[in-house]
């Protein structure tokens, strides 16, 4: 029968530390007994001599306690139970609890203690983890939560590689590690425990400067984030689907990489093999961490002699002053968590906050060394692990005594910042009697109902507020009108009639339990807020639509009309609302580009400096997965064709490290995303021959160099000599601009021959909203995005011309712009055809200005933008539709598809170079 040696560590431990409330009675306490009970069966499962010794031992210990108990001559009690029990722990933990017979040396718990064989059948069963129904939104919070973690834990060990001495990044990964560690090991995902913790142990020892930064470390750490990445990824998967969690890892040879790393001299082993494994020596050498063997009996017995809160003498105060933030909060939640059971006792949730609320506290007490307080902590967390284990039931009596640990670690907390502030700090009153009743639950007497909420009288309340006198209140009470004191008191003129409604306000507040304890944020589904962001949409056509019936508009019903405007501004500000719900930063996204030129600098040799700015820019959620692409395919293009190697920069004149900047604002109603290098810029000569070679432009033509530069975005094209594993293959650019051009954005590229290159891409704030120019053609009415319009006007005579019978230009500014009707592209009658009576509104679609002939501007309008259907199929030169005003459908125009369209079907896209 397999022995459970974590069981009897937690039950040994729990012995130590119940001599801290010890007055006498130590062997009397229920709860010992029953403790005491559980190991004796627990050591009875195994078969060697070893653990019979052990067993034998208990009962000498039970018969010596009896002993010291009946016999006053034979010593002080908890002097000789404390030694009885010292001698436990050692005869415990210098007992070789394996043999061969029964144990495999190569299985090892996630935590590195000793673990059993299991038969092989068994095996399978054992690394599938059921994940409850009720328990899977606490998985998929810790999947997003973990996340986060890594993201932090991701920038920040790019970071250390440009300023390894910045001690703030490393502790800000190791706590992102440490919360990985608590929160996996919690909900017994023990393979990511295990990872979690050797890489909070690597950056321990780090922080802790027994090891000097390197590349080295940099890599592992990137490692495991990738391995750890995989693993939520199967939790979300699992969570999502509802299937069984594959806990099955093969990563021993990674988990080996970081020992080395960690320990890269081989240092004399003091223990014997058959002692405790590798994993357990390590696990020693870590007297910070927060786990309970740490509550040693000697530190519990003389706790007494010493001050009360003592800090290490290498205490880190920026460290303990965000556990005093982050605990303070924990309580906040666990206190509203624990009031909301007073009414849904078996809401198992918020007894989970609590639970976690006080063992993170525990663990982080625990690492920056404060032991009172991990230690209560984990009293109060035992208590509430039964109730979550539904050993025993929630009652009132339990209510009661979690929110004593609640107001006892708020009095910690104030003991601590005493100490911070140089004084000593003396236990709280009432610490041991609560230390004994957690540990002692049953002993605590339950009542049968709620506890009763004790509403202040109004008369204290306003003398406690200093809003009236105790005198005047207390003349007001004992007058015989049967009046409300509150009434009284306002008409003897000792309170203000404002000063009365107010504690009349806060009497109330106390009597419906007001926690004053609010969430900051919420979790939302995000199909409901698209569901949310629609149905916001549908409400500002219906607006627009009754704003614009000319019913209201033009039977002079003015206050009707007024009361109409209001409702429109009312509408705007919550279509804004909604719209700012579904905007994220870019950060996120810009750091998953450190990683990219990182590893792109690394396999080519190459030195780079990346530089991220604006990362706070939002942008809509839905747009986010899209400039993924080609946010990579420029960089990786800037890092294979635009930076040179080190050796080629120096020798022109450069410094060897080349830089790359990603940077993010906000301009014109757009957002801007610029890739700038400082490479060799683009070959000019280079792009015109291989566009020429490629039949994309004839030769001798007589390009900008704009037009040049935008060859590169054509499909297949590419000036690179030879195709690397990086780029070269002439798909990117074109993947750029498609993706560009589907969020309806353009971009640009400028480029210095020499000093390199810069990539500009436009995109609108919101792929909900699109902000349009309404033009008139014909019967018809089109809309096209404002982004793309440059300007409009009506031209004169002199500025048109006809090439060769070809087509129509316009010079504006003294450069040649072709015309193209919008109503002979679309073939829409009764349209004007002279250009003098018409409209030129200058498209810019990338390579070239281009101008679309209209009828007339209606305005310019904020519509929803709607998809056109599956059933229309893809119509060229339209991305989509909007409802107007008026009820009608308006087309929103894709200006460069529809420019490209045109040009495919007619020779003006000749007429500029033939003027």
């Amino acid at each position: 029968m397999a022995l459970n040696i974590e069981k009897i560590n937690e039950i040994v431990n729990q012995l130590s530390i119940s001599l801290i409330s010890e007055n006498g009675n130590f062997f009397s306490i229920p709860q010992v007994k029953a403790e005491i009970i559980e190991l004796l069966e627990l050591l009875n499962a195994g078969t060697t001599p070893e653990l019979s010794n052990i067993c034998n031992e208990i009962n000498a210990v039970i018969q010596k306690a009896s002993e010291c108990k009946s016999n006053k001559n034979i010593g002080d009690p908890t002097k000789r139970i404390s030694e009885l029990l010292i001698s436990l722990q050692n005869l415990i933990l210098s007992t070789p609890h394996r043999s061969d017979s029964d144990i495999s040396k190569k299985n090892t718990q996630s935590s590195g203690e000793p673990h059993f064989a299991v038969p092989e059948h068994q095996k399978k069963d054992e690394e599938m983890l059921n994940i409850p129904d009720d328990e899977r939104e606490i998985y998929g919070d810790f999947v997003t939560e973990s996340l986060e973690h890594i993201q932090q834990i991701e920038k920040g060990i790019l970071e250390l590689e440009n300023n390894s001495a910045d001690a703030e990044i490393i502790n800000s990964m190791f706590r992102c590690f440490h919360s990985i560690k608590g929160n996996s090991g919690f909900l017994n995902l023990k393979v990511m425990n295990n990872l979690s913790h050797k890489c909070e142990g690597l950056l321990d020892k780090l922080r802790s400067k027994k090891m000097n930064y390197t590349e080295e470390i940099t890599d592992i750490v990137l490692e495991a984030i990738d391995i750890l990445k995989g693993m939520l990824g199967d939790i979300g998967a699992a969570v999502r689907d509802k299937q069984p969690l594959n806990c099955h890892y093969e990563i021993e040879t990674f988990l080996q990489k970081i020992e080395d790393v960690k320990n890269p001299i081989i240092t004399k082993d003091v223990t014997k093999p058959s002692d405790v494994n590798k994993s357990d020596s390590a696990e020693i050498k870590q007297p910070q961490e927060a786990t309970c063997d740490e509550f040693n009996v000697n530190s519990l017995v003389n706790r007494e002699e010493e001050e009360f809160i003592h800090l290490p003498e290498d205490s880190d105060i920026s460290l303990i002053g965000e556990f005093i933030t982050e605990s303070n909060d924990n309580i906040a939640g666990a206190e509203a968590a624990l009031l909301s059971l007073e009414t849904q006792p078996d809401d198992m949730e918020a007894v989970n906050t609590c639970f976690r609320a006080f063992h993170t506290m525990k663990g982080t007490a625990g690492f920056i060394g404060i032991k009172p307080m991990a230690e209560f902590a984990h009293h109060a967390e035992s208590l509430l692990s039964r109730i979550r284990d539904r050993k025993i039931s929630y009652t009132p009596g339990y209510a009661d005594l979690a929110l004593r640990s609640i107001d006892m670690f708020k009095e910690l907390i104030q003991s601590l910042q005493t100490v911070l502030g140089g004084e000593t700090a003396s236990k709280p009153s009432g610490y041991t009697e609560l230390i004994h009743d957690l540990m002692n639950p049953e002993s605590v007497t339950a009542k049968n109902s709620m506890p009763e909420i004790v509403t202040p009288r109004l008369g204290d309340i306003l003398v406690a507020d200093g809003k009236a006198d105790r005198n005047e209140v207390e003349k007001a009470a004992s007058s015989k009108s049967e009046e409300p004191i509150g009434v009284k008191l306002v008409k003897n003129g000792a309170a203000s009639l404002q000063d009365v409604a107010g504690a009349i306000r806060k009497q109330q507040s106390t009597a419906a339990g007001d926690s004053n304890i609010s969430d900051t944020s919420v979790r939302v589904r995000t199909d409901r807020l698209d569901r949310l962001i629609d149905m916001v949409g549908e409400l500002v056509i219906s607006q627009s639509m009754v704003s614009q019936d000319i019913s209201v508009a033009g039977n002079g019903y003015h206050e009707l009309s007024k009361k109409i405007s209001h409702t429109g501004k009312i509408v705007r500000e919550l279509q804004d609302l909604t719209m700012s719900m579904r905007m994220v930063p870019l950060k996120p996204t810009f750091q998953k580009m450190t990683r990219l030129i990182r590893d792109l600098s690394r396999k080519s040799g190459k030195i780079v400096n990346f530089i991220t700015q604006g990362d706070d820019t939002e942008i809509d959620r839905n747009m986010v997965d899209v400039i993924n692409d080609p946010l990579v395919h420029m960089l990786r293009n800037a890092a294979d064709h635009g930076v040179e190697l080190p050796e080629i920069r120096e020798k022109n004149g450069k410094a060897k490290e080349g830089t790359i900047s990603l940077s993010a604002y906000h301009s014109g109603g757009n957002v801007v995303i610029e890739i700038k290098d400082d490479g060799k810029g683009i070959d000019r000569e280079k792009v015109i021959k291989k566009a020429v070679a490629a039949g994309l432009i004839d030769p001798g033509k007589n390009l900008s160099d704009s037009e040049v530069f935008n060859l590169i975005f054509e499909p297949g094209f590419s000036t690179a000599d030879k195709v690397t594993d990086i780029s070269g293959r002439g798909v990117g650019m074109d993947v750029v601009k498609r993706g560009v051009e589907s969020l309806r954005g353009k971009i640009n590229l400028t480029s210095v021959a020499g000093k390199g290159s810069t990539f500009s891409m436009y995109l609108p704030l919101t792929m909900a909203i699109t902000d349009g120019m309404l033009v008139k053609v014909g019967s018809e009415r089109y809309l096209i995005p404002t982004v793309n319009i440059s300007m409009s006007f009506r031209p004169d005579a002199k500025l048109l011309f006809t090439v060769g019978e070809k087509g129509e230009i316009v010079m504006l500014r003294d450069n040649p712009v072709p015309i193209f009707r919008l109503h002979s592209l679309f073939g829409i009658k009764g349209a004007v055809e002279n250009p003098l009576e018409a409209l030129l509104v200058i498209i810019d679609d990338g390579n070239q200005q281009n101008a679309l002939l209209v009828d007339e501007l209606l305005g310019q309008h904020q519509v929803v933008a709607k998809p056109l259907g599956n059933w229309l199929g893809q119509i060229p030169g339209v991305s989509g539709g909007a409802i107007l005003g008026d009820g009608h459908v308006g087309l929103i125009l894709d200006s460069s598809d529809l420019i490209a369209a045109a040009k495919q079907n007619s020779t003006a896209s000749d007429c500029r170079y033939a003027a």
